[in-house]
């Protein structure tokens, strides 16, 4: 006895359904949701309200000596769930031209890299801090200006408001976990940052005073408020920085072409050698 026309039919749309269902899912995995992803961390905003960079001392003979503590808000209002954003190395790159205290202007450099850490990102505003280490990719201008927004507060106007400011853009390829397992990525995040010198005292001390975000002794005691419970250390310098517009993809790409072809997420580390012979230490840098 056949099949009933009834069961014939339902036996045609279950296959039906099964081949769009092959079909649909791979596209909205390796299509839609990377076009969903992409759209939301580009609407999305970046505040740094305090981003301080310390052990600045150390730069020149350790570039990976640094440290990095950003306070970061991120707004995303475009998927109405949570979602995880997976650690995240981010290029900090300087468009030209900042001017330092010199009067010498620097063309575009990628000054530094440091890794954002796994978070989960909420609908709405997501404020999240860390506390990272810096790696330096050219010490030179990055000491030259973080030291330019440091004595800013000593040059009169108009160099030391000039000096005070200045453009970062922050630039990654990101990943994104939805749903709790489709992962979307690697995107492109690129954000423009205006970054401005906080010279309110961070540090209370029992030896030398503490003026602005300078600190030329090791503290004996954290600011709580404004330190959130880490350790400056030797000079550091606090920013706080607001988005002033986002990156097209083509800056994204141009940014990431020259960061991969120069080296990519490199550290410039310092090896030391000591000859027992001639009872002297070398120190050679190098690129691993």
């Amino acid at each position: 006895m056949g099949l009933s026309t009834c069961a014939k039919g339902a036996i045609a749309c279950g296959v039906c359904t099964a081949v769009i269902l092959a079909i649909m899912i791979p596209v909205g995995i390796l299509v839609i949701a990377p076009a969903l992803g992409q759209h939301a961390l580009t609407k999305a905003a970046m505040q740094i309200p305090n981003s301080t960079i310390y052990n600045l001392e150390d730069l020149m003979a350790d570039p990976d000596g640094g440290r990095i503590f950003n306070k970061v808000e991120l707004t995303q209002n475009f998927f109405p769930f949570n979602t995880k954003l997976l650690a995240t190395d981010l290029v900090m790159h300087m468009p030209c031209c900042y001017e330092d205290y010199n009067g010498d202007n620097f063309s575009a450099v990628d000054l530094a890299w440091f890794q954002m850490p796994e978070q989960i990102i909420n609908h709405g505003v997501t404020t999240f801090e860390f506390d990272q280490g810096l790696n330096v990719l050219n010490p030179s201008n990055f000491t030259f200006m973080a030291f330019g927004l440091t004595l800013s507060n000593l040059f009169p106007p108009p160099m030391g408001p000039r000096l005070s400011k200045v453009e970062i853009w922050m630039v990654g390829r990101p990943k994104l976990v939805a749903l709790g397992f489709v992962q979307i990525g690697p995107l492109k995040l690129g954000k423009k940052l205006q970054c401005t010198y906080d010279p309110i005292t961070t540090t209370t001390t029992t030896g030398p005073t503490t003026t602005g975000s300078i600190t030329t002794s090791n503290p004996t005691s954290d600011s709580t408020e404004r330190l959130t419970g880490r350790r400056l250390q030797g000079l550091s310098a606090e920013l706080a920085c607001t988005q002033s517009g986002d990156m097209n993809i083509t800056e994204i790409d141009s940014v990431m072409d020259k960061f991969d072809s120069d080296g990519g997420f490199r550290h410039l580390t310092s090896t030391t050698t000591t000859t027992t012979a001639a009872d002297s230490t070398t120190t050679a840098a190098s690129l691993v």
